[in-house]
């Protein structure tokens, strides 16, 4: 090992892609929703939280190529939320716009808020990776890295109807 080798510094707009621990990131920006899907976090988040509507934001991010072939899959961690992104038909890297909200309870109602979901990712599956089984019925993954990656991996390997 040579000890004389110094550190460079590196333009973050002159990097493609990372290697580390045989996983590879790519560093661009992209479209995404930063609000939370954990369940304690809703709560405290305020109007973000409470209605069911995506804030998009354009954002430089790293993300970890988790499906690599013809559709592609990310995945970005950041400010702790999780979020999964795809490849569309014409290569742009989109989000997969799923999310958890709260529907406030009225004031005269007794009991708890309750959660709902927004699966507009099922949407953007149907038009960009539609999946159908055996049968021929479409099959939607959860939105979760396993299933995601298991849908994305079915696609790529021409397992899909």
């Amino acid at each position: 090992m040579n000890k004389q080798l110094k550190p460079r510094t590196l333009e973050l707009d002159s990097i493609a892609n990372i290697q580390y621990k045989k996983k590879t990131f790519i560093i661009t920006e992209a479209e995404f929703d930063n609000s939370t899907n954990n369940y304690q976090k809703l709560d405290n988040r305020g109007e973000k939280s409470n209605n069911k509507f995506f804030y998009l934001e354009k954002r430089k991010l790293y993300l970890q190529v988790l499906v690599d072939g013809k559709l592609r899959l990310y995945k970005s961690r950041f400010n702790d939320n999780i979020k999964f992104f795809m490849d569309n038909k014409d290569g742009v890297i989109i989000p997969l716009l799923y999310k958890r909200y709260f529907i406030p309870r009225p004031s005269y109602y007794m009991g708890h808020d309750f959660a709902k979901e927004n699966n507009f990712y099922q949407q953007q599956l149907l038009n960009e990776a539609p999946c159908r089984d055996k049968k021929g019925r479409l099959v939607f993954p959860e939105y979760k890295e396993l299933n995601l990656v298991a849908h994305f991996k079915k696609l790529n390997d021409g397992k899909c109807n």
